[in-house]
C-alpha cells in the first residue's frame, strides 16, 4: 500500500457509524501530523452528533482538488472530493479575474483582460 492510502481498520463497528467516523477521523489526524510525503495538508473535524467528516484543504489554489477513494462497500457510506480551490496556481491560458491567479512560484504570468472583463486568461507579463 503505498503513502498515500491507509487501512483503516474498523472491524465489530459496522453498526455505529459515528464509531466509524471516529476511528476515521483519528487515523486522518495522525496522516496531517506525520512526518514527510505521506503528511496531509488537510484541516478535519467531526460534525458533532453525526457521522460525517468535514476535510478542509490547507493548500492555496486548485491543488486541493482532490478525490478521496475509498473501497467500503457499505451503500451508506459516501465520500465526496475535495473541491472549490481556486486560483494561485493558474497555468498559462486559464481563466482569472486578478494577477494573483495566476502566480505559481516564481512566474512572471498576469492576468490578461481589460477593465470591463470579469474574467481574462493568464499568460505571460508584457513588458511595460
Amino acid at each position: 500500500m503505498s503513502d498515500s492510502h491507509v487501512r483503516v481498520n474498523v472491524a465489530g463497528n459496522a453498526d455505529k457509524p459515528q464509531e466509524i467516523a471516529s476511528i476515521l477521523l483519528t487515523s486522518i489526524k495522525s496522516m496531517i501530523s506525520a512526518d514527510g510525503a505521506s503528511r496531509l495538508h488537510l484541516a478535519v473535524k467531526q460534525v458533532p452528533e453525526t457521522s460525517t467528516l468535514e476535510l478542509t484543504a490547507k493548500s492555496e489554489g486548485t491543488s486541493g482538488n482532490q478525490p478521496i477513494l475509498s473501497s467500503v462497500k457499505h451503500e451508506d457510506f459516501r465520500v465526496g472530493a475535495l473541491k472549490g480551490g481556486v486560483a494561485f496556481d493558474c497555468p498559462v491560458g486559464m481563466g482569472c479575474t486578478q494577477d494573483q491567479d495566476c502566480l505559481s512560484g516564481k512566474t512572471t504570468h498576469q492576468c490578461l483582460k481589460d477593465d470591463d472583463q470579469p474574467v481574462g486568461r493568464c499568460g505571460l507579463r508584457l513588458a511595460p
